[in-house]
């Protein structure tokens, strides 16, 4: 597992996908992603390759209307619950589920770029850390896509503590509530559909 799948959690993040990058409320995005998992599992055939592309192409042509913060961002359609819980969010064409190491070309960026996308937070040496905190907690996949993919925030907490002399190991045994606090807050920003809008 890692930090886009954290282990022991009903949650993941899928901000690499784009779906920040749509203009709708939270609500309307687990409908999105809703609508996108049901069209995918009774439209898909992963024998018939014809019917991935199809179905990218008429899940595309229905969200074109949604509005975007940022016209030049990509928001995959194959992104969805991977769970039947429907909590989940991921590839729905990962070779974990197709068995077909290049199933991802069917995405725009294909399978290249999508396996070996460069998240910032990902690659942080102390991306262990920040995974078993955020998976004790009682979040749902978009908010804590919000807050993973929040490099900016991340860094700027690290120096803080690493300005005071504080070690990581300390802050995540000491200093748990308050990161609850900042985080809180961050997801409150994220009521308003303005600020809903991050980059990784």
């Amino acid at each position: 597992m890692s930090v886009c799948q954290p282990k022991n959690s009903c949650f993941s993040c899928g901000a690499c996908c784009g779906f920040l990058n749509l203009k709708i409320s939270k609500t309307e995005l687990r409908n999105l992603f809703k609508k996108r998992t049901q069209n995918f599992r009774s439209l898909i055939d992963f024998k018939k390759a014809h019917t991935i592309a199809a179905y990218r192409q008429t899940m595309e042509e229905k969200e074109n209307k949604i509005e975007k913060f940022d016209n030049t961002t990509y928001n995959c359609p194959f992104l969805g619950y991977i769970d039947q819980e429907e909590k989940k969010i991921g590839c729905m064409i990962h070779p974990v589920f197709t068995k077909d190491p290049k199933s991802q070309n069917f995405s725009f960026y294909g399978a290249s770029i999508c396996q070996g996308y460069n998240c910032k937070n990902k690659e942080r040496k102390t991306v262990d850390y920040w995974e078993d905190f955020l998976s004790n907690e009682n979040l749902n996949s978009i908010d804590y896509s919000l807050i993973i993919s929040d490099h900016i925030t991340i860094e700027l907490l690290e120096n803080f503590f690493k300005t005071l002399q504080i070690p990581i190991l300390v802050v995540f045994q000491n200093y748990t509530d308050l990161l609850k606090k900042i985080f809180s807050h961050r997801l409150n920003l994220s009521q308003k559909p303005e600020l809903l809008y991050t980059t990784s």
